[in-house]
């Protein structure tokens, strides 16, 4: 239900496969964001996020983050990069 842009800090983004066993697929550092395929699709979310350090994140909730989106014409990081 919400989209997060990182501010400060390291998270690692998990997906698990077929054979049930989950991996990281990705890291993601300050001015990365994650959330938006739940909010665009509303469906459950396709890979679990783990702060890898202390983080501070800026947190959108739906509404906010499909009117900015929807205003500035932009996608997950282009609302990321301007907020």
């Amino acid at each position: 239900e919400e989209f997060y842009v990182i501010i400060d800090g390291h998270a690692s983004v998990w997906q698990r496969g077929e054979d049930g066993v989950a991996r990281q697929i990705n890291i993601l550092g300050p001015g990365q964001a994650f959330g938006e395929i739940g909010i665009l699709k509303r469906a459950p979310r396709t890979a679990t996020v783990r702060a890898e350090s202390a983080l501070n994140l800026l947190a959108l909730d739906r509404e906010t983050f499909l009117d900015l989106a929807l205003s500035l014409d932009e996608d997950a990081a282009g609302v990321a990069q301007m907020v």
